[in-house]
């Protein structure tokens, strides 16, 4: 059926205008950062895109697969997870004398999502505007939680996230001569997607903002481009155990987070120059309120357990809250080449991209325990540093047909964090404190190493792909 559609759109397009221009790329790419005991995160996926451009109607058709896996493992407990989604997706474009109409629909047999925009501009373009509105659902992420410490009553929890959103925002700009300004903003609403067969489940209501400008003059030698951003959200996150049309809620966590960036960009057909420097600043708020706990072990349990276990009357719930600041600044410098030997075009470049990242963290987690009448509560508090200095090293390679029909092109990137500094200081109750490691865990009594050369030895990443146009 997929095939079907691809294809009638596809031959709708070349059929009905007698000028066109067709493209076609399959491109695969990876990324694999901490590939170690007690963290890791990979990503890879694959497409394929088939497009069509006529004076008047565009159609790109695409198919993808990407895949997304990690683990972390704190103390006593390990949590991996995981995704893996194979969607196509079908865009077409109108563009008229003072309306443009655009519209995507992306997806597979579970999940769908949508978005439709349209904008409208004076004859010269020195003037537009449009609005966008999207929606759909998204999915699905698979989490195994699993105890390092088993004790027969929950060692393996396997949880379940997917969501509807609702997307609506607008943009306004203008074209003049070389210079072309626009500013956007967008909205984000997301609800609760209901749940049938799923045992535990991670759900959320979350609502966000996105307002972004940005500014490009195109001369005769480069183009310099400038973009800012603004983004705030707020994100309620629930855990979930569904039992014989029975919800309870063993888990609540909610976000506040807010970005703010900007990055200067001079691009030219040799030459690659960018700096730019972000914030971001999160927050985790304290609820003292009964259901409002970050983990609630008790209610995760089935409901036969408990009552074999007798332990309505003892109880031993989570709080988790606290501040996370965090600043990213970043250099980048490009050099590409260009050969021609025989009737083949080459371009092997290569690249350095500088950053540096610091991080700052506050925050506490109580333990609190009713046994009958008696409550007792034992807070720990965190504070801890991170700042981290390195590169992003990469090369790339493009050949290029004589009449450049066919192409392939390649690159690579080497994540290298040359030097690191981390600390984290755990105080119990009592006052004192203990310097662990991010994995929660002291190195034979004594403090884990704040400084760490780490290079070569962090992440790896990959773009490569090949295509033709007609």
């Amino acid at each position: 059926m997929i095939q079907k559609i691809l294809v009638f759109f596809l031959t709708v397009a070349t059929c009905v205008f007698a000028e066109w221009t067709e493209t076609g790329i399959a491109r695969c790419s990876g990324l694999f950062l901490l590939n170690e005991n007690d963290a890791s995160a990979n990503v890879f996926g694959c497409q394929i895109l088939d497009s069509v451009r006529t004076d008047v109607f565009d159609v790109d058709a695409k198919l993808r697969h990407y895949e997304t896996n990690g683990s972390w493992t704190y103390k006593t407990w390990k949590l991996k997870p995981e995704m893996s989604v194979s969607e196509m997706e079908i865009r077409t474009r109108g563009k008229f004398r003072h309306l443009i109409l655009e519209a995507s629909v992306a997806g597979n047999d579970e999940h769908l999502r949508a978005l439709a925009v349209s904008s409208f501009q004076l004859s010269d373009s020195l003037f537009y505007i449009g609005t966008r509105l999207g929606g759909g659902s998204i999915g699905t992420l698979k989490a195994q939680w699993t105890t390092l410490v088993p004790n027969g009553l929950l060692d393996t929890m396997d949880l379940e996230y997917e969501a509807r959103y609702r997307t609506k925002g607008a943009f306004i700009g203008s074209k003049f001569h070389h210079h072309v300004a626009e500013v956007n903003w967008d909205f984000l609403h997301t609800r609760r997607a209901p749940f049938e067969d799923v045992h535990y489940a991670i759900r959320d209501s979350s609502e966000g903002f996105l307002g972004r400008l940005n500014y490009e003059y195109r001369g005769a030698d480069g183009t310099l481009q400038f973009f800012a951003l603004w983004a705030h959200l707020n994100a309620e996150f629930f855990m979930l155990r569904s039992e014989e049309n029975n919800v309870k809620r063993f888990g609540y966590l909610e976000l506040r987070g807010n970005l703010e960036g900007a990055n200067l960009a001079y691009k030219n057909s040799k030459w690659d120059l960018q700096a730019g420097a972000f914030f971001l600043q999160l927050e985790i708020p304290r609820h003292a309120e009964r259901f409002f706990e970050t983990l609630a072990p008790q209610r995760a349990l089935d409901y036969s357990l408990l009552q074999s276990l007798s332990l309505s009357f003892y109880k031993v719930n989570f709080r988790m809250y606290g501040d996370l600041s965090g600043f990213l600044s970043h250099a980048k410098i490009q050099r590409t080449f260009e050969f021609s030997p025989g009737e083949f075009h080459l371009r092997p470049g290569i690249s350095a991209d500088f950053f540096f990242a610091q991080g700052e963290l506050d925050g506490a987690q109580e333990n609190v325990t009713t046994a009958l009448i008696m409550t007792q509560v034992r807070k720990r508090t965190y504070e801890g540093s991170l700042s981290t200095f390195g590169v992003i090293a990469g090369l790339s390679f493009k050949v290029e047909t004589p009449k450049r029909r066919f192409f392939l092109d390649a690159s690579a990137y080497q994540i290298a964090p040359l030097i690191l500094n981390k600390e984290l200081i755990e105080t119990d109750e009592n006052g004192n404190e203990v310097v662990v490691s991010l994995t929660g865990n002291a190195e034979d009594g004594k403090a884990p190493s704040k400084t760490e050369y780490l290079p070569f030895r962090t992440g790896f990443a990959f773009d490569a792909s090949i295509g033709f146009r007609f």
